[in-house]
């Protein structure tokens, strides 16, 4: 059972993450600390780390960063607390890096999202292309992250066993939510960027990652007919121009592509 209330909405599984750290924090480097003005705390941080060894990105979420009399005081979700001595030196001598270049930037201080860069050698993966303009881990405000995660966790309730169709995917978070119950995901969008940056930082043996091209009246998906169980599409129909908009329509216009979605989960 869950011991904060954040350990729902991670994507990543406890086998994911003590895989990450078993690795060792030798590997590993900070790439980004992003700061959120938290009303609970000074700060919710999400923290974007690459480990060399495993040539993997990892974001860990819902940090919640506190001050007491001077001190810095790390809150971690459950999955995060079990950090030996080099990861909990790594992490937090990031942060006291991040919040001193903050308090030397007073205008930065007052912000309301901070992102903190560190520099990193050029065999890391950039963070460009991945979740921006998206709703990602670590590029979203955390409460829009998290009303997308519940329903991809409302999906993964339905998909127990099925082959999925994860259209629109993004950089992934979701397909990653629902292969915990799905025997394949496949996660499809137009944008190459956000598939690479996924198949990075949430990699997973039952997703296949798939480039598409946008869907038309002449081009429809690649893949043939009763490929997958269900299909789910979320937050997509906003980013389709208004020229492809009758692609995603039943051809007889009386259901939408959600409702399809809503049908494929619901199967009669």
């Amino acid at each position: 059972m869950p011991t904060t209330p954040w350990d729902y909405f991670i994507p990543y599984s406890a086998r994911d993450i003590q895989e990450f750290i078993a690795a060792g924090a030798d590997g590993a480097v900070i790439q980004r600390i992003r700061l959120e003005r938290d009303r609970q705390a000074l700060y919710t941080a999400d923290v974007f780390l690459y480990h060399r060894q495993l040539k993997r990105r990892m974001v860990w979420q819902f940090i919640a960063v506190h001050i007491h009399e001077g001190n810095l005081h790390l809150d971690c979700p459950t999955p995060f607390q079990c950090l030996d001595e080099g990861w909990q030196q790594l992490v937090t001598r990031a942060f006291i890096s991040a919040l001193q270049a903050l308090q030397a930037n007073a205008d930065a201080a007052n912000g309301l999202i901070l992102n903190a860069d560190f520099t990193v050698s050029d065999d890391v993966p950039l963070l460009r292309g991945g979740g921006e303009n998206r709703v990602a881990p670590g590029f979203a405000w955390n409460e829009l992250y998290i009303h997308s995660a519940k329903r991809y966790l409302f999906a993964a309730e339905r998909v127990q066993g099925m082959h999925v169709l994860d259209l629109g995917c993004g950089v992934g978070y979701g397909a990653k939510i629902l292969a915990r119950s799905a025997a394949r995901v496949v996660a499809a969008d137009v944008d190459e960027y956000p598939l690479r940056y996924g198949e990075e930082t949430y990699p997973d043996a039952k997703i296949q990652r798939v480039h598409i091209a946008p869907v038309t009246e002449a081009q429809g998906l690649p893949f043939a007919d009763g490929s997958f169980d269900a299909v789910v599409s979320l937050e997509v129909i906003e980013h389709v121009p208004v020229e492809q908009m009758q692609a995603f329509f039943c051809r007889d216009g009386t259901g939408a592509q959600t409702q399809r979605r809503c049908d494929s989960l619901h199967p009669q």
